[in-house]
């Protein structure tokens, strides 16, 4: 179990920092328009923890994904109550239905049904007819009469064999290995990839304090507050757009990254980049919920749109440079998501910890919160009654903290980072490995 508070002491974190400071003075600083105010922004830099995250994935061993990681992710899958069950159900209905006596037995439910049999009868004659020799030989010399097209489908059809019997799969494999293993990614284009991220974040939080009406950020005035609205939002447009251009750069310079964080699998994460507006919207709205499982489903859906969002794009980006496959950015989008409702939930406690938190004057219902609503039987009265009201904000602020509801809340996150950690399991020992398991309690100790 992670230690919560534990404090991370890694010369890497830092060093990271530095850099990615370094180099976002030199992009920024060439940027006219707004060279002032991004001066401004960097003057008071974050931690850069999404930069760490691109660092740390693209230094991961994606060679062999260790067999006990492996066999640990099977175990934990198989001691979630019903998985086998639901598992076993579901295989022996696919089975059933393949099997000999499922297809008789999905037939005779087809001929139940009015004017099925006519139009089956119909369908399975033209099939048959056209899987036949004669229709082969028929459809064969509609084709051979269309110049080209014998070349092109044998072609075709040949690749596809290829591709899909075993020496096929073989070839594909080593040629995708072959790719890896020939092709490194520079450590300034890494770095430009950590930079990249890291503006998505600034920009979103120029757009954050617009939304928020936020007076503070970082210790001083929120650029919203110091230079109006309008250069704010103008500002943090420009800076995406940048961030973008950047991305760009990069993956121009890196077609196999490009390719793998392309690849249709489910993994390309800055197409999704617009659920960090997802989020924000969401979270603005009053949930349809009102049972506590239900808030909690919404509370996560928030989250992983909100913060997960940078989180999984940075550690897509340095897995694809660190060269894992498919499996593996699997993995890591998985470990982005648990960190980012771990780090979610000790904003929260911060939050509701200081006299100047604004989420219970907005009515978001927090992780604390939920844990009030679920530890005192006339919580969820208050907190529909609440209103704005400074007096009545600062009892249930009170009341929150008094109940254990923070206590509870630190529980539910160290749960959350200890299950990012175990995400990583399948991966070797390396420092990229070690950091990215450290910012799970680092980011406890927030």
């Amino acid at each position: 179990m992670l230690v919560p508070g534990a404090p991370t002491t890694s010369r890497f974190a830092e060093g990271v920092r530095v850099a990615v400071n370094d180099r976002l003075a030199e992009l920024l600083g060439a940027e006219g328009p707004f060279r002032d105010i991004y001066a401004y922004v960097l003057s008071r830099p974050g931690k850069r923890l999404r930069a760490g995250l691109t660092v740390a994935a693209s230094r991961l061993d994606p060679g062999e994904r260790s067999d006990e990681g492996r066999r640990r992710a099977g175990a934990r899958g198989a001691e979630r109550p019903g998985n086998t069950e639901r598992s076993g159900a579901r295989r022996d209905a696919w089975t059933e239905e393949r099997s000999d006596e499922g297809r008789r037995r999905a037939g005779a439910r087809g001929a139940e049904r009015p004017g099925n049999t006519e139009r089956s009868g119909a369908r399975r004659d033209a099939w048959t007819e056209e899987r036949s020799d004669e229709g082969r030989r028929r459809a064969g010399a509609r084709g051979a009469e269309r110049p080209g097209n014998t070349e092109r489908s044998g072609a075709r059809r040949d690749a596809w064999t290829e591709e899909r019997s075993d020496e096929g799969r073989r070839r594909t494999e080593a040629r995708g290995s072959e790719a890896t293993q020939k092709y490194s990614v520079s450590d300034a284009d890494v770095l430009d990839l950590a930079c990249a991220v890291e503006m998505l974040h600034e920009a979103s939080l120029l757009h954050d304090d617009i939304c928020d009406g936020s007076l503070i950020r970082r210790g001083g005035p929120s650029v919203a507050a110091s230079s109006g609205t309008r250069t704010a939002a103008l500002a943090g447009l420009h800076m995406a757009g940048a961030a973008l251009r950047l991305f760009a750069d990069v993956l121009g310079r890196n077609p196999v990254v490009a390719a793998q964080v392309s690849a249709p699998w489910g993994v390309n994460e800055l197409h999704r980049v617009g659920e960090l507006a997802l989020g924000q919207i969401i979270e603005s709205v009053p949930p349809t919920a009102t049972d506590l499982a239900g808030l909690r489903r919404n509370y996560r859906l928030v989250a992983v749109a909100k913060t997960g969002t940078l989180f999984r794009l940075a550690c897509a980006h340095g897995g694809a440079a660190a060269g894992c496959d498919r499996d593996g950015l699997r993995a890591l989008a998985r470990y982005a998501d648990h960190l980012a409702v771990a780090f979610q939930i000790m904003d929260d406690i911060h939050d509701v910890q200081s006299p100047t938190g604004t989420d219970l004057a907005g009515h978001i219902t927090t992780w604390p919160v939920l844990e009030w609503l679920g530890s005192r039987p006339n919580a969820a009265e208050q907190w529909r009654a609440a209103g704005a009201a400074a007096a009545n904000l600062d009892r249930i602020r009170a009341d929150v903290v008094g109940s254990g509801a923070v206590e509870l809340a630190r529980t539910g996150a160290a749960r959350e980072a200890e299950a990012a950690r175990a995400a990583l399991d399948g991966f070797p020992d390396t420092d990229g490995h070690r950091h990215l398991a450290e910012l799970c309690s680092a980011v406890l100790a927030r």
